[in-house]
């Protein structure tokens, strides 16, 4: 499934164009043209750097193909990989936010090893009980929401690149009734 940018006609995947404007005026362009127009809103020069999808094994040894896109923003550049799921961004997804003239492929170097980093780790345990938290320490991993649930979303969790719905993360819990926890909310361009 491909979109056509509205501004240079070219075909790109749903998750490479922006939906930008307003409700009267809104378009949907690809990322290349929505980096040449933010960059010419702030008077600077980009380069049109584009990066080819990247596989990396977790581990335990299971690829998993990040693709990367480089996206513009009022706080800089946002260099961002994911997972695919369902052809819309999931599972393990990283970022790292930079300059905006920084040099991109800096900043994928950067992005790569935070990468490698994430999936070495690994916090689910799967046995004869089932999925469980490993034990213990730090728990590291994304709040999503749920907007198909009526009447009112909730919020999914995603762990080791698997969405878990608050039920199921909530009965994982359950197995450290007692104890105390630390919840840190930090930016999804900071390491976890």
């Amino acid at each position: 499934m491909t979109s056509k940018c509205e501004r240079c006609g070219t075909l790109v995947p749903p998750y490479d164009t922006v939906h930008c404007g307003n409700v009267s005026k809104a378009e949907t362009i690809c990322t290349a043209c929505f980096n040449r127009a933010v960059a010419e809103r702030m008077s600077i020069k980009i380069d049109e750097a584009r990066f080819e999808p990247v596989t990396l094994p977790d581990c335990d040894g299971r690829p998993h193909v990040l693709h990367v896109r480089r996206r513009l923003c009022a706080t800089g550049q946002v260099v961002e990989a994911f997972e695919l799921i369902g052809g819309a961004p999931g599972g393990y997804q990283f970022g790292i936010l930079g300059e905006a003239d920084a040099d991109p492929m800096e900043l994928f170097a950067r992005l790569y090893e935070r990468m490698r980093r994430g999936l070495a780790r690994k916090h689910l345990v799967n046995d004869e009980s089932g999925t469980r938290l490993g034990f213990p320490g730090p728990i590291r991993g994304r709040i999503d929401s749920d907007y198909d649930r009526d009447p009112e979303p909730l919020p999914v969790v995603v762990i080791d690149g698997r969405e878990l719905t608050w039920e199921e993360f909530g009965r994982m819990l359950l197995s450290f009734e007692g104890w105390q926890f630390r919840l840190e909310i930090i930016d999804r361009t900071e390491e976890a």
